[in-house]
């Protein structure tokens, strides 16, 4: 079935060298005490697939203590199935698909779509508007044809025009960048703003599960109003003293509105309930693109009491993928509503329960 079958890691933080086996199970619980690895087994399977960590900007300092090399070797199940590798150095990693070495970050993350909630989930809606935007990318990424082109297209454009910009250049300088950052900009805006949309519907297929009700979300442009083109018209002075573009779609981003309360209402609890809904209808949008991938779940249990870690659950099932999560070791035997995989995490030891 889809989801992880067997994880491998060799000198990955604290552990030398662990094996575990899932299954290819909905629910893999990975328990422990504080400081024992289980966020670095996390850690080994996000960054197999995303070709990054999600703890440090350099994937080096997951190399072990004392050693030169770390591997995780994921095998993942469905049809077809994969075999990921990551091989990380000194002066360097290399990502592996199937045997094929050197393969782009963007084939992978393709071939096993892999998320991760860190046990500040509620900063999803109360964070800065980059969360939000990388949200919404990387949900486009799997669901949207056309978005890798767009945003690259985009990014292009955005950075030669910045670098123009802060080499204090004018005018016709400024004026193919301009014309190419208002052509990709707009449709980049676009595919998100659709994004919302969809991500509206499905957040109402997912209703049930909500402890206050159905979140709504709002798309805000990185301009107030009309074309682009006029906005950097209009924001031209603005652009010179700042060295930078100070309108387009780097500054996208979405507000959501719950039982009657905005974002800035909500308590951490029920920030952080909100956010696995919406993570929730992001994996029904991903499952109907054919897409079924793996969700982590780091420290599910921070910030919720007793009924609201049952609402979580209730939230997280059915949602089309494999959800691992990490939890305390005295709640490794938590009720999940699925046949669930679990395991004792040590310092270099990981058994089965």
């Amino acid at each position: 079935m889809p989801g992880l079958n067997a994880l491998r890691v060799e000198n990955w933080r604290c552990h030398a060298a662990v094996e575990m086996a899932p299954g290819g199970a909905p629910w893999v619980v990975v328990a422990g005490a504080n400081g024992a690895g289980k966020t670095s087994l996390l850690e080994a399977v996000f960054t197999a697939a995303r070709g990054r960590s999600f703890r440090t900007p350099a994937v080096t300092d997951v190399i072990r203590e004392g050693e030169k090399v770390a591997r995780a070797i994921v095998r993942c199940g469905g049809d077809p199935g994969h075999l990921l590798g990551l091989e990380v150095r000194r002066n360097g990693h290399e990502l592996r698909l199937d045997g094929e070495k050197n393969v782009g970050i963007a084939r992978v993350a393709e071939a096993v779509p892999v998320e991760y909630i860190s046990g500040d989930a509620h900063a999803l809606i109360t964070g800065s508007p980059s969360a939000r935007r990388r949200f919404l990318d990387w949900t486009l990424f799997h669901v949207e044809p056309s978005f890798v082109a767009v945003w690259r297209g985009w990014a292009r454009a955005h950075r030669q025009r910045n670098a123009l910009l802060r080499a204090g250049e004018r005018g016709s300088a400024l004026a193919p960048w301009t014309a190419a950052v208002v052509e990709y900009g707009e449709q980049l805006s676009g595919l998100r703003e659709r994004l919302v949309g969809q991500m509206n519907a499905a957040l109402q297929a997912v209703a049930v599960d909500g402890p206050l009700g159905v979140p709504v979300l709002g798309f805000r442009r990185g301009w107030r109003n009309g074309e682009l083109s006029d906005a950097l018209a209009r924001s031209a002075s603005r652009e010179i003293a700042a060295g930078r573009a100070v309108v387009g779609p780097q500054l996208d981003d979405w507000v959501l509105e719950v039982g009657g309360l905005g974002t800035r209402q909500l308590s951490r609890g029920q920030a952080k309930l909100t956010s696995l809904v919406v993570y929730r209808a992001q994996s029904v949008l991903l499952e109907a693109a054919g897409r079924k991938g793996v969700l982590l779940v780091d420290d599910l249990a921070a910030d919720l009491d007793d009924n609201a870690l049952r609402a979580a659950l209730g939230v997280l099932d059915g949602a089309g993928q494999q959800v691992w999560i990490c939890m305390l070791g005295g709640e490794a035997r938590i009720p999940l509503p699925g046949t669930a995989s679990r395991f004792h995490v040590e310092p270099n030891r990981v058994e089965p329960l």
